[in-house]
């Protein structure tokens, strides 16, 4: 179905207070916008929105859940096979003023999609533009009650082309939390972004947010972050950035894959992963940073993965004036290659602590030196006839599997 808008009250009206499509075979909304709304623009509470269907597909559509001044946000709850948002699509829950936003809650079956941006402005209904915005899923405060939470459990995540899950504040109350359950998750592609946010873009206008950080929690079977891709909790405010939790048997950090937290002038945000098989960093980084002040650095602690490898890869808990974050890696094996990077430090104020349980292994111990010369021709040449079992050697044209595929 395609909608304009549905479910829009004002001043107090309860009328429309829940809109549930009933297990639609397939839901389309496109741009221009196309919306599924429920709103209020003075006090009471906005209505729910819940959407049962096997495929949506959102090409620049909106699903908004929005308050205004006191009013209480619904909540945003879709079960769905499929879900292939692109082209600047949004999935947003927002709260003004002194009421908590609502949560957006996805139950995806099979493959939630999230890439690219719109192509061209949109004015949403406070006259604010957004121009070039990344397909998102979205929950914003702008008052001193928390946003909404964000809940997605998925068999595949895959986002690329700067598709975006944020949860932020721009006012005093708090980012809300986020949660992620997948079995493969591929963030692929610079902006492209799972974050929680102290501070955030509203339209083309940046707001500090004075609220804490949310927290992230992240659980896959195997995650990819490459080019960019980027898990996040920042605080561009006063406020302190959230932690990070990131549980997952593989995790692949590729060419500037991220995990990261970062603050401008508060207490930088932990980061936890846990791992029984691999961690690897080729190109990729896990960072906690504070940029002024006297905030402390994050910690930093991988826990009981079978190898740490890094390859270029860099590790760091940085601060300014305060104490560096501590490094705790607890590994079966643990291999970097020379111009890779793990520093606890802070600019002015007392480093931090790096620890690293792994047992020693020295690389050159595995080196062979092959002997060098030429072979003599003159040798006799194996004739397999000769041989009772002979064995074979071919040479075919390779079969090479792309580790992940590409969404076009």
């Amino acid at each position: 179905m395609t909608l304009r808008r549905l479910a829009l009250s004002e001043e107090s009206a309860k009328a429309d207070r829940d809109y549930s499509p009933s297990m639609a075979r397939s839901v389309v909304a496109v741009d221009p916008p196309s919306t599924i709304g429920s709103g209020t623009l003075n006090t009471g509470q906005s209505g729910n929105i819940n959407i049962t269907t096997r495929e949506l597909s959102s090409a620049g559509g909106l699903i908004i859940a929005d308050t205004v001044r006191n009013a209480l946000s619904g909540n945003l709850v879709i079960n769905a096979d499929t879900v292939n948002l692109t082209g600047g699509a949004l999935i947003s829950s927002s709260s003004d003023v002194g009421t908590q936003g609502g949560n957006i809650t996805l139950n995806v079956t099979d493959t939630l999609s999230v890439v690219g941006r719109r192509s061209g402005n949109y004015t949403n209904s406070q006259n604010r533009v957004f121009e070039d915005n990344q397909t998102a899923i979205v929950t914003i405060t702008a008052g001193n009650a928390q946003a909404g939470n964000i809940a997605i459990n998925a068999t595949t995540l895959f986002m690329d082309k700067g598709g975006t899950i944020s949860t932020s504040t721009i006012g005093s109350g708090n980012a809300g939390n986020l949660e992620i359950i997948a079995q493969d998750l591929y963030l692929l592609g610079e902006p492209t972004l799972i974050t929680s946010s102290s501070g955030a873009f509203l339209g083309d206008v940046f707001f500090e947010g004075q609220g804490q950080g949310g927290n992230l929690f992240v659980s896959a079977n195997q995650m990819t972050l490459a080019d960019g891709g980027t898990i996040s909790a920042n605080s561009f405010g006063t406020g302190n950035a959230g932690d990070i939790t990131v549980s997952s048997n593989l995790i692949n950090l590729t060419n500037d894959g991220k995990i990261t937290t970062e603050a401008k002038n508060a207490a930088g945000g932990n980061i936890t992963i846990t791992t029984p098989n691999l961690l690897y960093l080729r190109g990729g980084q896990i960072t906690t940073s504070v940029g002024t002040g006297k905030g402390s650095g994050g910690d930093i602690t991988i826990s009981q993965p079978m190898f740490v490898v890094l390859d270029k890869g860099q590790i760091k808990a940085q601060a300014d004036e305060g104490r560096g974050g501590d490094i705790h890696i607890t590994s079966n094996q643990f291999l970097a290659s020379p111009d890779s990077l793990v520093s606890a430090s802070s600019r002015l104020g007392i480093d931090g602590d790096v620890e690293i349980d792994a047992p020693e292994v020295n690389m050159e111990d595995f080196v062979v030196v092959l002997p060098g010369g030429f072979v003599d021709v003159s040798l006799k040449r194996c004739d397999i006839q000769e041989l009772e079992n002979p064995s074979s050697f071919r040479v075919t044209h390779p079969q090479r599997v792309p580790p992940f595929v590409r969404i076009k």
